[in-house]
């Protein structure tokens, strides 16, 4: 090992000695580098190579030839390209990616890494090889199949050998998506190029068009004929067996005269050129692209959202019009299938406008599509047409506040079809709460009007077990029947509780009644709506005693009620909720509510020490095992009040209770409360 270690430094001492020479490096900095070097070489023929290694010594060599690149423009020094150190270190580094990727084959970030240092420094010759490897190993890997494609394709100019590595690898993975849409993209963009080549050479898109071409535009024909497809070679499979029996032909004639004979030649020339035009034809109207679609979708005829997203990629290219009408109108009959069908004038509207969202006249008439297609569809389809209306509608007003939903869309379009699918009873949950965010913003409506749907919704996302959703739209139910009649709002509670089944859904229902007692500064209704909060929240605490969620929303619930009945009634009253909760519930309360009551009472202008120490006494009996932060706010205050004797007992009962007391002394000692003693 010591020896080919040696030995491949040996070989960059030509290199070595005209960094010296040259004035970029120093002896000193060149022995630093060698001992390097050779550190690396060494770690790279250990028994076990670490891919780290490879990188590490990659990142140096990388870093060494900026460093030789700055000097040199600094110091405006000039080599011939020739010049040992011109080439060592791109040599050096790209043998050093050469022995990485032999022994990390299915890495491909490392392969990515290589064909990305090899773009960079032109080394064309390498980057071909190191794809070939690449996919030897990784045959399966649609990202090398495609990154090679677009390599040949960008930049060699050479769409054959495009299509073959794209074709190769459909071969070995033929369920692989990405490898289909860039075969397709490939062929949209060559065929693009031929058109604008055409275009910019002045000659017509149809070849056909010109029966008289020149004899560049009939070879310019042949040329891109040859590239299309199957059907190109049977083609000229026809032309050889026309030429056949015109040869046939010509023997049991008698040659006329030399005019008759050169009309016979024209016409001969003109027929091979109108078959290399029809070929050429062909091509230009995208038929190497239906073929390549048509083959993918064969491959995933179920897959419409994949079908949709091909559609999506030949959408780009605007000559390609025709195709796109003919793969919408292939998608078949599902529900997937009809709902892309109602949504092609936003997609259009995006691909011709490159806007980010589809608006005005594109909305308007994707609804109207989907209005047509909902009355003819029926049961479940109709469901899931539905819901695919209010994917939608909803992602076309994700980005827009609740008041410019009114502006960007028609609305009262939209509730009416939300409104006509829930009375044939077969509305989704999306649908649904598309209607109550729609209904929010439709001026049309009445305050009855919306209530009814709020209600619908609510009962009907009730029903369907989603109780998030159905609790959001009993919120707006409630507040919609508050702007007329306050008091009716909290039998909207009443019912919509009875309703949702989730207990987390029910106590933030029944919160949410609390806010909206407390904004109509109704003291008895903020009395009721607390209690029925309460009681929900002890009894999810109780039936999920596992989840300490649960439990911390119960706690919070209480601490909120503590902090409002002292703002309106006083101390008296807001000791008098905690202790009545610390008295009847069922749910031993931890830390962070006891410390919320202890906050609390230590905000009264007289502290009330006995109050104080009776809580810190619960605390540290129910978690003083476990938590230290019981004791250090005991701690806290007696250092407070000046109670040394209370102090270091104190201190020596936490060491005795707690099981691991080492973080309770780190934190007493950072916060200067320890035990003197």
């Amino acid at each position: 090992m010591a020896d080919a270690v040696r030995g491949q430094i040996e070989q960059q001492i030509p290199e070595l000695h005209d960094l010296v020479a040259s004035g970029i490096f120093d002896e000193a900095e060149v022995k630093r580098i060698v001992s390097k070097r050779l550190k690396f070489e060494y770690a790279l023929r250990r028994r076990r190579t670490r891919k780290k290694d490879f990188i590490s010594y990659l990142e140096y060599e990388l870093n060494c030839e900026k460093l030789r690149l700055h000097r040199k423009e600094k110091r405006k020094i000039m080599k011939k390209k020739s010049a040992p150190s011109e080439l060592g270190g791109q040599k050096r580094v790209l043998f050093i990616f050469q022995r990485a990727v032999q022994k990390f084959k299915g890495d491909l970030r490392l392969w990515n890494d290589y064909f990305d240092f090899c773009e960079r420094t032109g080394s064309h010759k390498v980057l071909g090889r190191a794809f070939a490897e690449a996919l030897r190993f990784n045959p399966l890997s649609a990202e090398l199949w495609v990154r090679a494609a677009a390599w040949e394709f960008n930049g060699n100019n050479n769409i054959k050998a495009a299509r073959i590595l794209l074709q190769r690898g459909l071969r070995l993975a033929p369920d692989s998506k990405k490898l289909w849409t860039e075969y397709l993209r490939l062929e949209l963009l060559y065929l693009n190029k031929i058109h604008q080549r055409r275009a910019l050479l002045g000659l017509p898109i149809s070849a056909s068009s010109r029966a008289s071409g020149t004899s560049m535009e009939v070879d310019d024909s042949k040329e891109h004929a040859e590239d299309v497809s199957d059907d190109d070679d049977e083609d000229s499979d026809e032309d050889e067996d026309e030429e056949a029996s015109e040869s046939r032909l010509s023997r049991g004639v008698k040659l006329g005269t030399l005019a008759e004979e050169e009309n016979v030649v024209k016409e001969s020339d003109q027929g091979k050129a109108a078959v290399a035009a029809s070929g050429m034809d062909r091509f230009l109207e995208g038929d190497v692209v239906r073929e390549v679609y048509k083959a993918a979708v064969a491959q995933f005829p179920d897959d419409v959202d994949f079908q949709v997203s091909l559609i999506d990629v030949i959408r780009i290219f605007s000559r390609m019009r025709h195709l796109v009408n003919e793969a919408y109108a292939n998608l078949g009959d599902s529900a997937v299938a009809v709902a892309a069908r109602c949504v092609r004038p936003a997609r259009d509207f995006e691909a011709v406008d490159g806007a980010s969202g589809a608006a005005g006249a594109a909305v308007a008439a994707v609804i109207s599509n989907f209005s047509s297609a909902l009355e003819e569809a029926e049961g479940l389809f109709r469901m899931e047409l539905g819901e695919m209306f209010a994917e939608f509608v909803v992602a076309a007003v994700e980005n827009l506040s609740q008041p410019d939903i009114g502006k960007a869309l028609p609305v009262d379009a939209i509730e009416e079809l939300c409104r006509r699918v829930h009375v044939d009873e077969t509305a989704g949950s999306q649908l649904y709460a598309l209607w109550c965010r729609v209904a929010t913003v439709t001026p049309s409506l009445l305050h009855s009007a919306r209530a009814e749907v709020y209600e619908a919704a609510t009962r009907a996302l009730a029903v369907r077990g989603l109780s998030g959703d159905a609790a959001d739209a009993a919120m707006m139910w409630a507040a919609e029947v508050a702007s007329e009649n306050a008091e009716a709002a909290d039998e909207v509670y009443f019912v919509a509780t009875e309703l949702i089944e989730d207990d987390t859904e029910r106590v933030r229902l029944l919160e949410h009644r609390v806010d909206f007692c407390i904004g109509r500064r109704d003291n008895a209704a903020v009395n009721t709506a607390f209690d029925a909060a309460v009681q929900a929240a002890t009894a999810a605490a109780w039936a999920h005693r596992a989840n300490p969620e649960h439990e911390g929303a119960l706690c919070t619930l209480i601490v909120r009620r503590i902090q409002w009945t002292w703002a309106r009634s006083g101390v008296g009253a807001a000791r008098k909720v905690y202790n009545d909760f610390l008295r009847s519930t069922p749910i031993q309360p931890g830390w962070a509510f006891l410390e919320s009551v202890i906050d609390f009472e230590a905000m009264q202008p007289e502290l009330d020490l006995a109050r104080i120490r009776g809580l810190l006494e619960k605390a540290v009996t129910e978690s003083g095992e476990d938590d230290h932060g019981p004791w250090l706010r005991f701690l806290e205050l007696e250092a407070s009040v000046g109670e040394v004797g209370r102090l270091g007992q104190l201190y020596d009962r936490a060491l005795r209770s707690l099981r691991n007391p080492v973080p309770f002394i780190s934190a007493a000692r950072l916060r200067q409360i320890e035990h003197a003693s």
